[in-house]
């Protein structure tokens, strides 16, 4: 398998070159990962743009223990790494302040309309109605 390698310059007057691989390893499945790690999927990425493409593929397909790394060489010689995991448990800031907007709303729907509901309930209750209501439901106008 080739390793997919982005090409970068640490700076102009610099004549070696610095190498920086991504990576995406997840499972198939929720589980732990395995002490053989047969279990786990890796992607090879060629930049960092791509890399951050295919995490969102991977949740939107609802994968597992998606994680990813970046390893820096220069010359062969490796200078750092770095990594996140699971990455799919994390939410968009701007999407997850829509999300519990949106709950909220709906919410304070279903409560306004539990309060109605009650309301029927009481008026139903105090003018003795419920037979009546019964019988309108039996008869099938209320559709």
């Amino acid at each position: 398998m080739r390793t997919k390698q982005s090409d970068t310059r640490i700076h102009p007057d610099y004549t070696k070159r610095v190498k920086v691989s991504y990576s995406i390893e997840y499972t198939e499945k929720d589980e732990a990962i395995n002490s053989k790690l047969s279990n786990l999927k890796k992607l090879e990425c060629l930049d960092l743009e791509s890399m951050v493409k295919y995490m969102f593929d991977l949740r939107q397909l609802n994968k597992f223990n998606i994680n990813l790394y970046t390893i820096t060489t220069l010359d062969g010689q490796w200078i750092s790494e770095d990594y996140a995991n699971d990455v799919e448990r994390y939410v968009d800031t701007k999407q997850g302040e829509l999300l519990l907007k949106s709950n909220s709303v709906i919410r304070q729907s279903m409560e306004a309309m539990a309060e109605e509901l009650n309301q029927y309930k009481e008026f139903i209750k105090l003018y003795n109605s419920e037979e009546i209501f019964k019988k309108y439901l039996k008869d099938g106008k209320h559709i």
